[in-house]
């Protein structure tokens, strides 16, 4: 019967082709659209790979940022300990000058007082020499140094009453 109608001329054979050239259509158009179809998904597969590697660029690109601002107070952290470091260093070295300029003040005093001291000695010695040599006697009188001034008295009148004779 196909054949028949296709054996035939006229309108059945302008049906068919028709209908071919419907149908032919419809599958050119099925093609174009899987084909759009098939664009249309690798570009949304393209859009969220790129969407994935821009938010992983983009968080790689935080990542980065954070740790640039970490470093960056981390260093400003470190300047100030270093600053600070370096004060106290500067500060214990002046205590430590002042505490040597002390030590050494102090221990000049002490050799300044030292040095006064034997000289004091020696002169004593010195003198004690000289005054020994001058008159021993009264080194050998040392024990009497406890008199008093009745004790003179008492000797002046004696010896006065000894040398002038009685007038009775």
């Amino acid at each position: 019967m196909r054949n028949d109608l296709r054996a035939g001329s006229g309108p059945a054979s302008a049906a068919i082709g028709a209908a071919e050239a419907y149908h032919n259509g419809v599958l050119k158009q099925q093609a174009l659209m899987n084909s759009m179809f098939d664009k249309f998904a690798s570009f949304v597969k393209e859009q969220r790979a790129e969407k994935r590697e821009d938010k992983a660029d983009l968080q790689k690109d935080e990542i980065h940022a954070l740790q640039k601002d970490t470093m960056q107070k981390q260093n400003e952290l470190l300047g100030k300990n270093l600053a600070h470091f370096e004060k106290d260093k500067a500060e214990e070295r002046a205590r430590n000058k002042a505490q040597n300029a002390a030590a050494y003040a102090s221990a000049g005093v002490n050799n300044e007082q030292q040095k006064a001291l034997k000289m004091q000695r020696k002169e004593k010695e010195d003198f004690d020499k000289l005054s020994k040599r001058l008159n021993p006697l009264n080194y050998q009188q040392n024990s009497l140094s406890n008199i008093d001034d009745t004790d003179i008295q008492n000797a002046l009148s004696f010896s006065e009453n000894a040398l002038l004779p009685q007038r009775r």
